[in-house]
């Protein structure tokens, strides 16, 4: 009897459906916080141009190892900028050398270029961004940080296409009075879906069977998920729209209970 109960609670709980909040506020900071300045120069990198800006930083902002990068073209992810003036480059990958400490503790004391010229204390970097991701602020261009959702299509010749939306593109259109998820497109192109942190993608068969919900979007066009009941983010996936798609994607609306309905939206 006590074999059969436990078989019987392990089946409910395998039944349970968690309901996720769903993030589709226009809100939260619409681009990262320091403009950047575009000197006019492109650079061309994994088959994409993209531009190359510049922002001052503070130097506990700067691992050892972006301070051991001389060239932009040599920038990856863990190092993402390159200190602009060379030699002040060199005096500060020593300084932190020296100290053999995290960027954070490395400070005070700070640098100098010369005994009596003053602490270097912010520099000037360099960074690559895509130029058509870009948005122009009052004072340079901004990267707009976040994603606020994907409107996935399938166009007139069947093939799958998507726009991804920033969170600076979506309160520029709500502050048009314009519909945040565009359902029509010139092109004719059909909504499929559109998807935003926090919503729910159901799969009927196969191995991604069950449900997953969105913890991001990336510009890419890339949506990663993770299942409904995982904790851990040990499960997350990363699939295009297409793939998506293939695999039998359904948009569905969970509620605080449990309840799981289909969702058009």
């Amino acid at each position: 009897a006590l074999e059969r109960r436990e078989e019987d609670a392990a089946q409910a709980v395998a039944e349970i459906v968690v309901s996720h909040r769903v993030r589709k506020k226009v809100s939260g900071p619409l681009h990262q916080e320091m403009p950047l300045g575009y000197i006019n120069q492109d650079i061309k990198k994994n088959g994409t141009t993209s531009g190359i800006y510049v922002k001052r930083m503070a130097v506990e902002k700067l691992s050892l190892d972006t301070l051991k990068i001389s060239r932009v073209e040599d920038m990856s992810r863990s190092a993402k900028f390159v200190v602009r003036d060379e030699g002040v480059r060199r005096i500060l990958q020593e300084h932190l050398e020296a100290a053999n400490r995290p960027p954070a503790k490395a400070y005070p004391p700070y640098p100098r270029v010369s005994p009596e010229g003053p602490e270097i204390r912010k520099v000037r970097v360099l960074s690559i961004q895509q130029k058509d991701l870009m948005v122009p602020v009052a004072n340079g261009f901004a990267d707009p940080a976040n994603n606020h959702h994907i409107a996935i299509y399938l166009t007139p010749d069947s093939k799958v296409d998507f726009d991804v939306v920033t969170l600076f593109e979506a309160s520029r259109r709500l502050s048009r009075r314009e519909p945040i998820v565009r359902r029509k497109r010139e092109d004719g192109a059909k909504f499929a879906m559109s998807l935003s942190p926090g919503d729910a993608v159901r799969f009927a068969e196969g191995e991604k069977k069950g449900i997953w919900i969105v913890r991001g979007t990336w510009a890419s066009g890339v949506v990663v998920f993770e299942r409904d009941t995982d904790a851990a983010s040990s499960t997350t996936w990363r699939p295009s729209p297409g793939p998506l798609l293939k695999a039998g994607g359904q948009k569905v609306a969970v509620d605080p209970i449990g309840r799981v309905r289909s969702a058009s939206d």
